[in-house]
């Protein structure tokens, strides 16, 4: 796929080349992204399940930002957390399959952006 844009101030042409093997790195590295994320996640639901934290509701809520720290994970997983109280924070999530694509593609917004690296020419 070949087209013209304007990059570094030049009218240029820009290919996209798709790479498989590249395209499977990328899925495999989200895999292990998405894989953390969760478990961390579950661990700190299990924790404010417990009901013996008393973590005010902003640091539960920076935790949980740095745990999505990643704007690929972020995309996709969504979280709310309850209760009023330290003792009754909860927090349940949740993975966006369709935002995802699959769970085995990278997230993009077309299938054929998984794997591609553009190139640019005079």
């Amino acid at each position: 796929m070949a087209i013209r844009r304007e990059v570094y101030d030049a009218e240029r042409r820009v290919v996209l080349t798709h790479s498989h093997t590249l395209h499977t790195a990328q899925s495999r590295g989200f895999d292990q992204t998405l894989a953390k994320a969760t478990a961390k996640l579950s661990a700190l639901g299990d924790t404010l399940a417990r009901g013996h934290t008393h973590r005010p509701r902003a640091k539960v809520n920076a935790e949980i930002a740095k745990i999505l720290h990643d704007p690929w994970a972020a995309r996709v997983i969504s979280y709310q957390l309850t209760g009023d109280t330290p003792p009754q924070h909860r927090l349940s999530f949740q993975l966006d399959q369709a935002e995802a694509c699959s769970p085995a593609c990278w997230p993009c917004n077309s299938p054929t952006s998984c794997g591609a690296t553009p190139r640019t020419t005079d």
